[in-house]
Formats: C-alpha cells, structure tokens, sequence
C-alpha cells in the first residue's frame, strides 16, 4: 500500500474515532449528550412561569438547585433543562438537564466556572402541554 492510501485511510479513522465520541460521550452525570438532546430547541415565554434559586449559586458547588412555580403553584413532574453563559466572557456555556428533588424544587448538576453576572434560560416541559422557557439573570460568587 502506497503512502498516499494509508494516510487517508488514517485521516478517515480519526475522523470515524471523532464522530464516535461525540455521539456516545458521556457527561460524568450518567447520562448521553446535553440537555440540548433532550428539551425542545424552541418554546414560547410564559409570564406564569417564574424561577428562583434555592441558595445563591457558587463557583465551588457542582449543582444548584431551583424552585419552578406556575401562577404561584410549584410545578411538578415536568422535565426542566438550563442553558447560562456569561454574556461579558467567551468560555462556553454550561448546561444541564434537572431532577426533581421536591414538588417544583428542582437540582442542576452544573459547575459554574467564573464568579459574576450570568444569563440563563430555564426550559420546563410540563408533563402536559407545551414547553416554555423562562429567562433568568443571577450572579455567581
């Protein structure tokens, strides 16, 4: 076999090991992928929905956990995925999808990299109906 031949097919198998880690990586939680793989990539506002943090979110803690209300009601056995970044930085995002850990309580197993402003969006997709997002801005310290 010429050089030519076996440099592209070595070309082709990093190129095949490369697709095979992306697609069966796993993320440390257990879980395949993000939580992009699992919420809806679109879904409308509602002003119902509101989201707040247990506790301040800290760049020390692996996980942060949120308390998701409908019309002041907690919401339960839904589905809730987070995406943040920090608007003023270019490192990537973080996301995650949630567990509920009481009625409309909500753990992220997220790690904030940086201490400051962040925006994020909350993804709830109720047992019943439609997905919704609800944007959230919050400081890391």
């Amino acid at each position: 076999m010429d050089r030519s031949r076996m440099g592209l097919i070595a070309v082709a198998a990093a190129v095949a090991a490369a697709a095979a880690f992306l697609v069966l990586r796993d993320d440390g939680d257990g879980s395949q992928g993000s939580a992009a793989d699992t919420c809806p990539a679109t879904s409308a506002e509602d002003a119902a929905y509101e989201a707040s943090f247990a506790s301040p979110p800290r760049v020390d803690d692996t996980f942060f956990d949120l308390l998701v209300t409908r019309d002041g009601q907690p919401v339960t056995d839904a589905t809730m995925c987070f995406i943040g970044d920090m608007p003023e930085m270019s490192h990537a995002s973080v996301d995650g999808e949630a567990t509920e850990v009481s009625a409309g309580t909500y753990r992220f197993d997220v790690k904030f990299s940086m201490r400051g402003t962040w925006q994020g969006e909350v993804t709830v997709v109720p047992a019943t109906g439609s997905a919704v997002h609800i944007p959230i801005e919050f400081d890391v310290s």
